[in-house]
């Protein structure tokens, strides 16, 4: 019996070449179809599209504008007494509140998206007083802080008994 010689490279199959030659031109033909199935249909540069013939002429209804972040944060740092960190219970928290009413009062009427807390101390200790003055906030002005996002963080460079805040108002809401 006579044995049967490939037409690829002898008796035992394709050459390493040949495996070679064809994986790349496999890949090759694969990403010209990626390229190809990435390009854009539309018109042609130059050409303006065709309106659809209709009755009435198209007007697009203008959308409200969604919220966004304002660029630029209302800070505010607050004298806070040591015993606030520890306060569990929504209250007049060490006169936290009565500090925030003398203080910078653009946040309220407004919306919060982000709040970033940073608390004066160590990374526990700061970062509790940031927690507790966050879940004072959101008790004391629920309509400014419900919904917001509010971020605990330690400030070594900050005086003992000082918090400091960065408050995100939403811009451009519905209605406003």
């Amino acid at each position: 019996m006579a044995r049967k010689i490939s037409p690829f490279g002898g008796e035992r199959g394709m050459s390493t070449r040949a495996v070679a030659g064809w994986l790349f031109a496999d890949l090759l033909a694969a990403l010209v179809l990626v390229v190809l199935g990435a390009e854009v249909s539309g018109p042609a540069p130059g050409t303006a599209a065709k309106p659809a013939a209709s009755s009435a002429p198209a007007t697009p209804s203008p959308s409200p504008p969604s919220p966004s972040p304002s660029p630029s944060p209302v800070v505010i740092s607050l004298s806070v007494k040591p015993e606030v960190a520890v306060v569990r219970v929504p209250g007049d928290a060490g006169g936290l509140r009565r500090e925030l009413r003398g203080r910078d009062r653009r946040f309220l009427g407004a919306r919060a998206g982000l709040v970033l807390t940073f608390g004066a101390g160590d990374a526990t200790t700061g970062s509790d007083l940031a927690r507790t003055v966050n879940r004072h906030l959101r008790a004391s002005y629920p309509k400014v802080f419900s919904r917001a996002v509010m971020r605990d963080f330690h400030d070594g460079g900050l005086a003992p008994g000082t918090a400091r805040l960065e408050i995100y108002l939403f811009t451009g809401e519905p209605g406003r």
